[in-house]
């Protein structure tokens, strides 16, 4: 028992605590379990997603998509612009976390498809792509339920666990964690009602800051020796000395 105890401790003391230092081995261990249970759990809800999901069409101008964790409805009537294709569109999702409801208003599909079809850089797509974001993030209206609150502690829990490790592996590096803090700038504004260029622009920042570190964390050694931070974790420490045996005559 007390061999599963101190295996027990010290996974929690990987996944859980920032302090210290690990090396290379044993952050790219953790990484790969993380990642492994993130994988798993994706295509677990993807599978009971697509499963689940029943598509109904009760009349010509609405459609209702059913499944274990949302619903959505999208309904339409005839515009009033004296175009044929021209509708007023609704849009409603229903999940335990929140509810939205985005009402299009009045939609010329024959100028929207002559605006898709129209040749564009990199950069008209991109401009064209940040005016509809816009244009959604303005036309939606959230209602967040009580269940939030369970969704937000698990992102918390999920992005604790591989915080810490990257931690201690910055530790190995002789820098101090908040350098982390960067791979997070955009998370407090995902949801401020700030310009959807600034939005991405925070977004690019931390990703790259993300990507930067990962690079450094995998591939580059650690200091040699103890730093400010600890003992090298690749030092074998000191044998102890042997217990004296007696002699029995």
């Amino acid at each position: 028992m007390r061999g599963y105890d101190a295996g027990a401790m010290k996974i929690l003391k990987l996944f859980f605590s920032p302090n210290g230092r690990i090396g290379r081995a044993k952050y790219i261990f953790a990484m790969s379990i993380l990642l492994g249970f993130i994988i798993v759990a994706e295509i677990a809800l993807s599978v009971e997603l697509f499963m689940s999901a029943k598509f109904e069409q009760p009349s010509d101008n609405l459609y209702i998509v059913k499944s274990s964790f949302f619903e959505t409805r999208m309904e339409s009537e005839p515009g009033t612009n004296g175009k044929e294709k021209a509708q007023s569109t609704k849009f409603f999702m229903d999940t335990p976390f929140f509810s939205m409801t985005m009402d299009f208003g009045v939609l010329d599909f024959d100028k929207v498809k002559e605006q898709n079809e129209k040749p564009a850089g990199f950069w008209e797509s991109f401009k064209r792509q940040q005016e509809m974001q816009e244009k959604m993030r303005d036309m939606a209206k959230i209602e967040y339920k009580s269940a939030m609150v369970w969704l937000i502690l698990v992102w918390l829990l999920s992005t604790w666990v591989m915080v810490a490790p990257t931690v201690k592996r910055m530790h190995d590096l002789n820098f101090r964690g908040w350098w982390l803090l960067l791979c997070f700038m955009a998370t407090p504004f995902a949801m401020a009602p700030i310009p959807y260029a600034v939005l991405m622009q925070l977004s690019l920042f931390s990703s790259l800051a993300a990507f930067v570190i990962m690079i450094v964390t995998v591939f580059v050694k650690g200091t040699v020796g103890p730093n400010r931070f600890g003992p090298d974790p690749l030092e074998k420490s000191p044998a102890k000395p042997e217990a004296e045996t007696k002699n029995v005559s």
